[in-house]
């Protein structure tokens, strides 16, 4: 019985390691910084700690509280926090990632690679990718577009912004698709 209510709660119920992970990440990103933004360390730490303690929680809650069987019912409001924590991580740095692939992609839209619309669909939300397609008389290639220009993005930030190879190929590709 022991066997199956751990392999439950680890299964089901567990937000846990996926969102610890994450979290942790996050953290380790704010903690070193990266190019273009200087490090946040005492916000990279919190998050690094916030994450252990969640996970110190998780795996100590039985022996914090001698074994109680009730214990059981504080997984789901644990896995609540755990959900509640990743999801406002993640709302805090989608903002700056798509502010990033906007200034990224803007030159492409001054060039005639990408439209105004397709820009904005590809550095949106999913609802405004999903009424971009819509909106669109041939759906599947708005789709394919859109994908092109997320490898056009991939290539132009491997590339520091140099005009390689791989970026033309992507530009290519875009034009490809659109037929």
């Amino acid at each position: 019985e022991y066997g199956t209510q751990t392999l439950f709660i680890r299964t089901v119920m567990s937000t846990g390691h996926w969102t610890w992970s994450a979290l942790c990440g996050a953290g380790l990103v704010y903690l070193l910084g990266r190019p273009a933004e200087q490090p946040r360390r005492g916000f990279g730490l919190a998050l690094i700690l916030w994450a252990m303690f969640l996970h110190w929680f998780w795996d100590s809650t039985a022996a914090l509280f001698d074994g109680a069987s009730w214990t059981i019912a504080l997984y789901l409001p644990l896995s609540i926090v755990c959900l509640a924590s990743f999801v406002w991580v993640y709302r805090l740095t989608v903002v700056k990632e798509r502010a990033w692939a906007r200034a990224l992609l803007a030159a492409e839209v001054d060039g005639g690679v990408i439209t105004a619309a397709e820009l904005d669909a590809v550095v949106g939300t999913r609802k405004d990718r999903k009424h971009f397609v819509k909106s669109q008389p041939h759906r599947r290639r708005a789709k394919h577009v859109l994908e092109a220009t997320y490898d056009l993005a991939d290539e132009i930030a491997s590339g520091y912004a140099v005009d390689t190879p791989g970026v033309q190929h992507a530009r290519a590709e875009i034009a490809r698709v659109r037929g």
